[in-house]
């Protein structure tokens, strides 16, 4: 039976929840304050009551405030500016009736944002990825095929040219602006992992992150209070200004069922998602398991495939790996949804 979508205040409550469990006690302050106002049947309520039958897969609240936060980097809520972080402010409580008289005064703006999906690439999560990543390599003994599915704007997909370090084993380019080094709970080899040969990603609605407004819209999805969050995906923009990736606009499960068949030889194809699952129309999904399904009975040991997820297990995020042949399947990694605290099963 799938499960009943919790109404506006319900949803909200559980967003805040979240925030704070995630670290970030300044959102989840903030979430709390709009869900009194909802409740009191104030701007709040006018705003987002009847925008969604589905608040919490919909990511309302998110984007409300990823709405708000883009409006301070460009520097226009001055009122704002002095709590959020990210644009140098003391990281305090942001008072709820400043933030609704930013709402207000940019109200159409606002309004067209909660139209949006959200859009993030948590670039963290890479360290819980590259696990299953080293894991495929070894027992392929192949370099990379990537077919990233929910791109964004495709800076996982470069996840290979960022550097990692992992209790003394490191991996990756010295030099890069993004670095994750503390990341993992558990110690893991890095050595096992291998060469990319090849990259393509798809989204519904790709991000060309060359756009300085792209570019700031994945930034206003970082929560403000996170500092080493909101540096790692600066990072990973600058990293691909260099290297961009091509992420062609495409519905999940059609673009995997044109891409898998025509797979090459000599490599070991993996399609790879990080918190996307939620997102997809249960078409895709059912698609996406097909293609997968249909040509994993047909992979062999030069053209194998592995299916590789990072996706919501209650409070952490499970890294799964199906392989092809053979299908098995099992779990690599447990993680935080923002990628941290990576620990390995046994």
């Amino acid at each position: 039976m799938p499960t009943e979508e919790p109404n506006l205040a319900v949803a909200m409550r559980r967003q805040a929840e979240a925030c704070a469990v995630l670290g970030s006690a300044q959102y989840a302050l903030l979430i709390r304050g709009l869900v009194a106002d909802l409740e009191a049947g104030g701007p709040t309520a006018d705003l987002l009551e009847g925008r969604t039958d589905q608040p919490l897969r919909d990511a309302i609240t998110l984007r409300l405030l990823a709405a708000v936060h883009r409006i301070v980097l460009r520097g226009d809520a001055r009122g704002l500016a002095e709590r959020y972080a990210s644009v140098g402010g003391d990281n305090g409580p942001i008072d709820v009736r400043s933030f609704l008289e930013t709402v207000a005064e940019h109200h159409d703006e606002v309004v067209e944002a909660l139209a949006q999906n959200v859009q993030t690439n948590e670039v963290a999560r890479c360290a819980g990825l590259v696990p299953a990543f080293a894991d495929v390599a070894r027992s392929t003994r192949l370099p990379l095929t990537m077919l990233e599915v929910g791109a964004s704007g495709g800076l996982i997909s470069n996840w290979d040219r960022y550097h990692y370090e992992c209790h003394g084993s490191a991996y990756g380019d010295p030099a890069s602006a993004v670095r994750l080094g503390h990341n993992w709970a558990d110690p893991f080899d890095l050595s096992g992992v291998t060469e990319v040969r090849s990259r393509r990603a798809c989204d519904v609605s790709p991000l060309d992150v060359s756009d300085p407004a792209a570019r700031q819209r994945l930034l206003s999805f970082v929560w403000p209070d996170q500092r080493e969050r909101f540096a790692t995906l600066s990072g990973a923009l600058d990293v691909a200004l260099d290297h961009a990736i091509d992420v062609e606009r495409a519905d999940a499960g059609e673009w995997i069922g044109a891409h898998l068949p025509t797979r090459g030889t000599g490599t070991a194809t993996i399609v790879f998602h990080s918190i996307v699952w939620q997102y997809l129309a249960r078409d895709t999904k059912d698609r996406l398991r097909s293609v997968l399904e249909h040509e994993g009975n047909r992979a062999t040991a030069e053209r194998p495939i592995a299916w590789v997820r990072l996706e919501p297990a209650g409070e952490r995020a499970d890294v799964r790996v199906t392989d092809w042949p053979g299908g098995s399947e099992r779990i690599i990694a447990t993680c935080s949804y923002h990628g941290a605290d990576v620990r390995l099963p046994g």
